[in-house]
């Protein structure tokens, strides 16, 4: 999910670039191993370098024991779901942790829509709209309208190029 090259910054500033990759999310007394071989002695440490599949800001300074822990949090949900909480959290500049627990409290409605036409079929089809409108109606229904009124309406972060509304 995310690899890290946690680096001993001691090291560092005396001309050496030391340290390890580590695939997180990992046990945290495995962690805890990777740290201190990377540290020895020395007390400090910083990222220099990340990889990961999804969109995730990691600064050389984060905590990679609370990078960690939050990836832990994500294990629980699919994929697509994982991938729209890391969006979110950039989207809003929050930490993953806030939006995992605002996702879980459903403060997030997560739409598969790419188009507001998509949109206002999706709202029609899963009751969003409040009331619904008969299937033999559909060729008089204006939906890419409908769903544009929609977003009017409410809070959204407009993810339509991967995919997604998501409404809050």
């Amino acid at each position: 999910m995310l690899k890290v090259f946690i680096t001993n910054l001691a090291k560092y500033n005396e001309g050496y670039l030391y340290g390890k990759w580590v695939t997180l999310p990992k046990d945290e007394d495995e962690l805890q191993e990777d740290v201190k071989e990377v540290l020895g002695d020395n007390e400090e440490l910083f990222i220099t370098d990340w990889e990961s599949d999804y969109k995730i800001e990691i600064e050389e300074y984060s905590n990679v024991f609370r990078v960690n822990q939050e990836l832990q949090e994500l294990e629980i949900f699919n994929e697509d779901v994982i991938r729209l909480i890391c969006l979110i959290a950039d989207a809003e500049c929050q930490q993953i942790t806030e939006v995992i627990e605002e996702y879980k409290d459903g403060k997030y409605i997560i739409i598969k829509a790419t188009n507001f036409e998509e949109l206002g079929i999706y709202l029609n089809v899963n009751g969003l709209l409040g009331y619904e409108i008969p299937s033999h109606l559909d060729d008089y229904i204006d939906y890419e309208r409908l769903g544009e009124d929609w977003l009017l309406n409410t809070n959204y972060i407009d993810l339509s190029n991967e995919g997604f509304y998501i409404t809050y």
